[in-house]
């Protein structure tokens, strides 16, 4: 049975495990972003629900609810297995408005640009992008065959992240 590591809300799995999955469940607003070394077999999936920490300075406790502060400890857990950043390419998922189009705050678009701002600050290759529209999705990323699926209410899409 393949070991599977389950990322849940305001939450973050660094693995350098090459047989594990590493899923997320229900990214509405949230976002969901893979970091990946390949030729370190070396993977991070972060489950942020909120762009920045400024927002609510009062929850210093939990950073990783927050993009801007949940991205680089993924980074430097990522560096502190041997990948360089110029090795590490991005996928972000999510970041929709789930509420019919009415989210008044645009949590799920600020998510998104936030990540693309930590990434292009970073100069970090967001190599692949499934983000906004009206659905949820959940995520889960193989580290053997660097499979990501994406399962939404009407279609499961499979992306070759290598």
């Amino acid at each position: 049975m393949t070991p599977r590591v389950t990322v849940g809300i305001s939450d973050l799995a660094v693995t350098n495990n090459s047989s594990v999955i590493l899923s997320t469940y229900a990214l509405g607003s949230c976002v969901g972003v893979i970091a990946y070394a390949h030729r370190l077999h070396t993977a991070g999936l972060l489950h942020a629900m909120l762009p920045s920490m400024s927002t609510n300075p009062n929850r210093k406790k939990t950073p990783l609810m927050f993009v801007d502060t949940g991205m680089p400890k993924m980074i430097k857990e990522l560096v502190g297995f041997g990948a360089l950043k110029a090795q590490i390419k991005i996928a972000l998922i999510g970041g929709a408005s789930i509420n019919g189009g009415n989210d008044f705050f645009e949590i799920g678009s600020n998510n998104v640009i936030a990540v693309k701002a930590f990434c292009k600050t970073n100069h970090l290759k967001i190599a692949y992008e499934d983000s906004g529209g009206k659905v949820n999705r959940t995520v889960h990323f193989q580290m053997f065959d660097s499979q990501i699926h994406i399962k939404k209410p009407t279609q499961v899409d499979l992306v070759n992240f290598a």
